[in-house]
């Protein structure tokens, strides 16, 4: 129970209309529905919800919390559960009310913006001066500042924008303790052009992989790397959405690649990235793709079951689509050879889409952000299996191994059949690091889906660890207690940077450092004892890392 003088002194500091413990009002930031495994679908209720409008409003925020003891929870565009308080105690600190783009820099190509400048916003401003911002694969609504500074993603447009994490220039962050922390040139009064230094850079400290979900404080304003749009400043555009029409700019061409098997595939995707190509590229799926815009179709059509249907979508499985842009047009058609060459020397078939009406669609669909929430139409919910950023072998890899789990849940009515193959590949900076996820589609209201949301993650963790791939974000508790043993023991040394930073643990360290133990006795104890056996097998010691 939040102290009445803690609420009178957060009234005083914010105004009384910033503040509230209305029932209501608590509920909505309660009721999670997305990344929630609770069929309830709630989460702890906050002591309050506060709206902070600036910098000076976080750190009285914060100050409070510490002098009452209760922890805070910051949101900006709140995409899930992970973005609500993880336990009891907490005060939600929405910053909504944050949502400015305080600069772009056209010349040094960067954005300074707030928590609640969403990622559309952004892009729509910066395209008006030639250029693009960094969104992650969550689509328009998403926060570019916490993606960079408060969690992580990639997307589509990794090849000519990299990795949430390296976008991230300049940094004014509230400390746990109320200390407003400015990284790079901007703690220097140098501007916001560079994250990192004078000295050790704090990047890693910041956020690590996966970030702290505002674990390690509050971040008020980041700038953010702008890239090259070589597109319209402003979009002709008649309607919304999916129904949305616009012209596909001159300088612009979606192209489909298909090849006969999954090495052919691989090789070629990897040579065509590697030569910079792909202003877009992603794998495409023709299974998704129907369930997330035509999902009425394949529910009343029992599409899956036609034998004929699905050999044919299996018979294309293996395709990569490249939106290719150029700054004229001698540079889009070099693009264009490159891609016709190294398509051919992989027997290979390089299809114009503009040819099957559906160029323009997905080439605005993916621009604007607008195709990610509609992965909800199917199913009602979804999930990604363990998704992952390796070499691109390994994502290709990684794809077979993952649909072989879904297969199974599919044929297990676990899951919505989506033909199994819905692995989201794309590439970030040229192909040196790349992303994988087996998104599987689930509906709620079926008990046989909800039941199976934990044996599913499961399984995708005992393919992981049988297959030493990569381990991804390990950002909810039990998961965390699981595996930091066999990561070097990471969550003991990030405990340890925490009590530097947060000595009265005000921030909600739920999605951070929290560890709790993972209830195992409801699933097959032959795959738990596998896991368990994995993991003893591979943790570290105190003299050091599990013999080779």
């Amino acid at each position: 129970m939040l102290a009445p003088e803690a609420y009178k002194e957060l009234e005083e500091a914010l105004g009384a209309e910033n503040v509230s413990q209305e029932p209501g009002v608590m509920d909505s930031y309660a009721w999670q529905s997305s990344f929630n495994f609770n069929p309830t679908y709630w989460v702890p209720r906050p002591e309050a919800v506060v709206l902070p409008g600036s910098t000076e409003d976080v750190v009285a925020i914060v100050k409070i919390c510490n002098k009452y003891g209760v922890k805070f929870k910051a949101i900006s565009s709140g995409w899930g559960a992970h973005a609500a308080p993880g336990s009891e105690g907490v005060i939600q600190v929405d910053l909504r009310r944050m949502d400015r783009i305080i600069e772009i820099d056209e010349k040094n190509m960067s954005a300074v913006v707030e928590p609640c400048a969403i990622g559309g916003q952004i892009r729509a401003e910066a395209m008006k001066l030639g250029l693009n911002v960094h969104m992650i694969s969550a689509g328009a609504v998403s926060s570019p500042l916490a993606s960079a500074t408060s969690a992580w993603g990639c997307c589509w447009d990794g090849v000519v924008s990299g990795w949430s994490p390296r976008t991230v220039l300049g940094v004014e962050w509230v400390l746990p303790t109320g200390e407003v922390l400015k990284l790079g040139t901007l703690g220097s009064d140098d501007g916001w052009f560079c994250g990192d230094g004078p000295g050790p850079s704090l990047r890693g400290l910041m956020r690590g992989r996966c970030g702290t979900f505002s674990g390690n404080g509050i971040y008020t304003k980041c700038a953010l790397k702008l890239y090259n749009w070589p597109g319209p400043a402003v979009p002709d555009c008649d309607g919304l959405l999916l129904d949305a029409e616009m012209p596909m700019p001159e300088n612009f061409k979606v192209y489909w690649t298909i090849f006969k098997d999954r090495e052919h595939f691989r090789d070629a995707s990897y040579e065509i990235t590697t030569e910079g190509i792909g202003y877009i590229s992603l794998k495409l799926n023709l299974g998704t793709l129907l369930c997330v815009l035509l999902p009425h179709v394949v529910k009343t059509t029992n599409w899956p079951n036609l034998t004929s249907l699905r050999n044919l979508f299996y018979g294309v499985q293996h395709g990569y689509v490249y939106i290719v842009g150029g700054n004229s047009r001698r540079d889009r058609a070099f693009q264009e050879n490159v891609i016709r060459d190294v398509v051919k020397q992989h027997r290979g078939v390089m299809l114009d889409l503009e040819d099957f009406g559906l160029a323009t669609p997905l080439f605005w669909g993916l621009i604007s952000g607008a195709f990610p929430p509609s992965s909800y139409r199917m199913g009602g919910q979804f999930y990604t299996g363990w998704g992952q950023d390796d070499a691109w072998d390994a994502m290709v890899t990684w794809d077979e191994q993952g649909q072989q789990v879904k297969q199974n849940w599919i044929e297990r009515d676990g899951c919505v059949d989506d033909l199994a193959d819905c692995a989201f590949d794309f590439f970030c900076e040229e192909g040196n690091m790349a992303h994988s996820e087996e998104v599987w589609f689930y509906d709620p209201r079926k008990k046989e889906h909800s039941d199976a949301t934990l044996p599913i993650n499961v399984d995708f963790l005992l393919q992981s660890l049988e297959n030493c791939m990569e381990l991804g974000g390990n950002m909810e508790p039990s998961i965390r207690k699981l595996l930091s043993p066999i990561l070097g023991n990471y969550n003991v040394w990030q405990k340890k940077i925490q009590d530097a930073f947060d000595p009265g643990h005000a921030g909600d360290d739920m999605l951070y450092t929290y560890e709790q133990d993972l209830d195992l006795a409801s699933l097959d104890q032959a795959k738990v004892k596998r896991v368990l056996e994995l993991l003893a097998k591979f943790a570290w010691t105190p003299e050091g890392a599990p013999p080779a």
